[in-house]
């Protein structure tokens, strides 16, 4: 059920079209941060995974590309004593964590989310939401949540929200196409 994704189709629809596109997105985000199973991480991320059905990006065969743990952190070998003390000292033991997440018993509590925010901001949310995209007065008045969210500073809450307004918004003003 569906056809293929193509991302340049999606960069080539008007953009109220790629805004809604963003915030279903952010909301599978959201549904993924609190599924039943936790927080879970779409760790295979391809665009062969979706597919477009009835204007909408559905996700498939996920069985195999998700998973509900954390991954598992601790202190680098090749630290010092001396480094392990003040990482202890500073409440940062989350030294093999990415994206800033903290190491708590040996998990690294938020990465599913921040590495599902992290894919679908790369490889979906950069290319439909380019700055010339936008009207120029569209794009001063929301620079901030687009600039925050490109740069992967929003939580998936405040991302649905803004592209939320961002939809409110571009239904009433019409900004560009």
């Amino acid at each position: 059920y569906g056809s293929p994704l193509h991302l340049r189709e999606l960069t080539d629809a008007p953009l109220i079209g790629r805004i809604r596109h963003c915030r279903d997105l952010a909301k599978l985000i959201l549904e993924l941060q609190f599924s039943a199973v936790g927080s879970v991480a779409y760790t295979d991320f391809h665009f062969r995974h979706f597919k477009m059905a009835d204007g909408r990006i559905k996700v498939i065969d996920m069985d195999d590309w998700v998973t509900p743990v954390e991954p598992r952190c601790g202190p680098r070998s090749d630290l010092t004593i001396e480094d392990l003390r003040q990482y202890r000292v500073q409440n940062k033991y989350n030294v093999t964590c990415k994206f800033g997440v903290q190491c708590v018993d040996g998990q690294c509590l938020g990465n599913n989310v921040m590495e599902n925010v992290y894919n679908f901001v790369d490889k979906f949310f950069a290319a439909l939401l380019k700055k010339d995209s936008f009207a120029e007065t569209f794009y001063e008045r929301h620079k901030d949540f687009l600039d925050d969210m490109l740069n992967y500073r929003l939580a998936p809450t405040d991302m649905y929200n803004g592209f939320e307004l961002l939809v409110q918004e571009t239904r009433n003003d019409g900004p560009s196409s």
